[in-house]
């Protein structure tokens, strides 16, 4: 067993799965929503690989991991604030919420677009 599945992966998928058993709704709501995109994610990697390995399978997962971990974060805050908030206002909050979550990805991918560029332009001496 390797140390990410016993430290990381497991006790993730223990948390989730006992917020979903939780009498509170929105964190019910929200364990829910993750573990429907723990499923997701391993559903989405076995059709990447199914296909068969090529040269690009690895870039596959890894944008498969990215795209579902994103999802599934995306949808779990969203989950919480609908059942949490009542009406109209649990509807905008998730909006909200998702707009800043998208500014926020986008500014790490700048930034760490411009710091891999940076490395790699420096002139060799």
């Amino acid at each position: 067993m390797s140390l990410f599945s016993k430290f990381v992966w497991h006790p993730l998928i223990a948390a989730m799965a006992k917020a979903a058993s939780s009498s509170h709704p929105a964190t019910s709501a929200a364990g829910k929503a993750g573990l429907d995109a723990i499923g997701k994610l391993g559903s989405d990697v076995q059709a990447d690989l199914s296909a068969g390995l090529t040269a690009n399978s690895a870039a596959a997962v890894r944008s498969t991991v990215v795209r579902d971990l994103e999802d599934g974060l995306r949808a779990s805050v969203d989950a919480a604030l609908m059942a949490g908030l009542p009406g109209p206002a649990g509807e905008l909050a998730a909006e909200g919420v998702d707009m800043g979550i998208g500014w926020l990805e986008q500014h790490a991918h700048d930034y760490l677009a411009a710091l891999f560029h940076h490395a790699k332009s420096q002139p060799a001496a």
